[in-house]
Formats: structure tokens, sequence, C-alpha cells
């Protein structure tokens, strides 16, 4: 079996802590849909740990894309997740899973929207969109996030703008952007950050030039 979680990673530790870049990213959250771009090595798994933290009393599933998923696999994947938070999920919804690895397909889409519904309030954290080469697929996320209830939200996580589309979000102004421009370290979060790790602490120069 393919690794998953229901929840997000713990916060590793020697992290610097983020109050402004925190308190922007739970306003995000307040909107329908949050996409989460940067680069690798960005702080994109370690925001949503200090964010999920910062929250214990909000229900998140985490669903990673493959590199190899075709919709059977990623559908499988968000079934098993579904499963571990709400039991029985799994087997109200397998039966409209296609098998042609073309598409989550309409029937599916209907299942998993109605079991994130029972799970209200709840957010779906999809990481690591890159890897999903499927345009209907990714389409078919961005239909499951426009058609889902009150009380159910999603964060979309990517390396870059491979992402699904939400227009009729956007027109709502129910979308969301958190981006590299806002990961990046300030030079005193900086100093601070290799303060932690390393036990040096550094000229300002140093840290400029870093």
């Amino acid at each position: 079996e393919e690794a998953w979680t229901v929840d997000v990673a713990p916060v590793p530790p020697d992290i610097v802590d983020r109050p402004l870049l925190l308190e922007r990213f739970d306003r995000a959250t307040r909107k329908r849909v949050v996409l989460l771009v940067a680069p690798a090595g960005y702080g994109k798994s370690v925001l949503l740990a200090q964010w999920r933290r910062a929250h214990p009393e909000r229900r998140v599933l985490v669903v990673p894309a493959r590199a190899t998923d075709d919709a059977v696999a990623f559908g499988r994947r968000l079934l098993r997740t579904l499963e571990a938070a709400g039991p029985g999920a799994e087997d109200r919804a397998a039966g409209h899973l296609a098998l042609d690895g073309l598409a989550l397909g309409e029937g599916l889409l209907e299942a998993l929207l109605a079991e994130l519904a029972k799970l209200a309030p709840v957010t779906l954290v999809v990481e690591d969109l890159e890897n999903l080469t499927n345009p209907v697929l990714l389409d078919e996320l961005g239909e499951m996030a426009e058609r889902a209830p009150d009380g159910v939200g999603f964060i979309f996580v990517g390396r870059d703008d491979h992402l699904p589309r939400t227009p009729r979000l956007r027109l709502r102004d129910e979308v969301a952007e958190i981006r590299q421009e806002a990961l990046s370290l300030t030079a005193d979060q900086t100093a601070e950050a290799i303060g932690r790790v390393t036990g040096a602490t550094l000229h300002p120069v140093q840290v400029d030039a870093l």
C-alpha cells in the first residue's frame, strides 16, 4: 500500500515561529479554496503543520498525489483517507470507482462530496499536485471544490501552477493564494533559523549573503 495520512505531519524541531504568516494563512482558510504554491524547500509543509498545531480542533484530511497516479489510484487513496476519518465511507463509495483510470467520474464525485459533507466541518488537503499529469483529474478536483457544501474546504498544494481550476469560486472571491513571496524568510528569520539549527550567530552581512 502507498503511504497516506489523515492528518498533517507534526511541526519539525528548530522551526522559526512566523505569526504574521500563520495569521495570513488562517485568514486564507476562511475561503473555500487555498492555493499553496512554491518550489521545493519554501516551507509549505511546515506552514501546514504550524497551522494544524494552532487549530487542533479542525478536522484535516491529507491526500498526496503520486507521479504514478491515474484516476483509479488517486480515487482509491481518497477513499482510504475518508474511510479512516469516517468508517464505512469506502464501502459506500467504492462501487462508483471507474476502472478505466481516465477520470473519477460523476458517480464517484457525488459520493465523495456526500462523504465530505458528513465530516463537515472538514478541510481536504491535496499535496504534491505537480505530480498529477491528468488534466481531467485536475478539472474534477476543481469541480469537487466548486460543488462542495458549506463547511468543506480545500487546500491545494503544489510547486507550480499545475493546479485545479475553480473559476466560479474565483468570481465569488472564494479562492486565496499563498505563494513563495509570502513564504520567503526575512533576514531576521533566516538568522534565527540558522542559529536554531547550528547554534551559530552570524554577522548580518553573512545573513544577507545567504
